[in-house]
């Protein structure tokens, strides 16, 4: 929304960010395997955040 839209209250990008963080972890989600090592070999950051997604039941 980057000041691009002066009309934008906390509330709606709380609701903005709520729904892109859950495609994002949907999305870690549905990985294979392999891709999601893949993906935690490129970005270490990854590893705790990936690992606490899958332990953890889906909102979707």
């Amino acid at each position: 929304m980057g000041k691009i839209y002066e009309h934008v209250t906390p509330e709606m990008q709380d609701r903005v960010h709520t729904a892109l963080t859950r495609r994002w972890a949907d999305s870690i989600r549905e990985l294979a395997e392999e891709e999601r090592a893949l993906l935690v070999d490129l970005v270490p950051l990854l590893n705790r955040k990936s690992h606490q997604l899958l332990t953890q039941p889906g909102d979707g």
